[in-house]
């Protein structure tokens, strides 16, 4: 007696992004959570890439004269070396988490930054999964910092990405 059997899968269909990101390596510089629970109006300049996502309150982001009003539960994706000026006026709670991070090779960097930012520097709360269970548990592994601790970090930032 046999019994008829299909075999079910899906292939996998890999994208430019995921291409490139296999040719390269993440060195990430810093990584935490900042709170505030008054408003706060800050600006600098960065020569790292950085990635913010709003745990609480959000923000109002002006990057190279473009305002992106930053809810709780979106993405932002900072390019090295821009004037970003940022401001939580009207949160009772303020809260992110951050990346700070390079990468290897260099002169790939502004390739991956314009496939990034594609579609824009503001990822939206409802074109993604909420992230924020992950990013708590990211930030106990740097407090701890056991052994490894930073090898789960980058994975969870390419996770990310």
């Amino acid at each position: 007696m046999y019994i008829q059997t299909q075999r079910q899968y899906t292939t996998f269909e890999s994208d430019e992004l995921t291409e490139l990101m296999g040719k390269m390596t993440f060195q990430i510089n810093n990584f935490g959570v900042w709170r505030s629970d008054h408003d706060a109006k800050t600006s600098y300049i960065s020569n790292d890439i950085e990635i913010v996502y709003y745990k609480e309150g959000g923000s109002t982001t002006i990057i190279d004269d473009k305002k992106y009003h930053c809810p709780q539960g979106s993405f932002l994706i900072i390019e090295p070396f821009q004037l970003n000026t940022s401001s939580n006026e009207g949160y009772a709670q303020y809260s992110y988490y951050y990346f700070h991070f390079e990468i290897e090779p260099f002169y790939l960097r502004q390739q991956f930054l314009t496939l990034l930012t594609k579609h824009g520097h503001l990822i939206y709360p409802q074109e993604i999964q909420d992230y924020s269970e992950m990013l708590d548990r990211l930030v106990l592994e740097a407090q701890h910092k056991e052994l490894g601790y930073s090898s789960i970090i980058t994975s969870a930032l390419i996770r990310l990405l």
